[in-house]
């Protein structure tokens, strides 16, 4: 049992986005709809657009969530070829778009890094990782206890 996990380590990676200020301003730039009726609002009283803002609102929830997800994907599709496997964990609050643990042999280890390291830069600084390791394997062993 000790042999097995002698040449493979633990990973964990957690990312957030630095300011959420700036990915809304982005979700606003890219989708014409929301733009539109945001502009369609501002134009009104706020007493008389009460049912916009709540359509706004839930618009913008539903493109953060898909832009959450499709980056938690993308990450995690790129990292996955290096580990032998992946154990996700739940997201804590909005900023936090991953939290995973990868199981990693030794010889890819550095591969591993340099894979976080690159998506790191390919943030332009907009995104947190908090990358620990090597740890041991914590998260992928299961331990059953009987009592006779």
């Amino acid at each position: 049992l000790l042999h097995w996990g002698s040449d493979k380590v633990e990973l964990g990676l957690k990312v957030y986005w630095k300011e959420l200020a700036g990915v809304f301003q982005e979700l606003i730039e890219e989708s014409q709809q929301i733009r539109m009726l945001k502009e369609a609002i501002a134009a009104k009283p706020p007493e008389a657009t009460y049912f916009e803002r709540i359509k706004v609102g839930e618009m913008v929830k539903g493109a953060f969530e898909e832009k959450k997800e499709n980056l938690r994907n993308r990450t995690l599709e790129l990292l996955k070829p290096y580990a032998i496997d992946v154990k996700t964990s739940p997201i804590y609050g909005d900023s936090m778009v991953l939290n995973a643990a990868f199981f990693v042999g030794k010889e890819k280890e550095s591969f591993f890094d340099q894979a976080v390291q690159e998506l790191a830069s390919q943030s332009n600084g907009n995104l947190q990782f908090k990358y620990v390791g090597p740890v041991p394997p914590f998260n992928f062993v299961t331990v059953r206890i009987r009592w006779e």
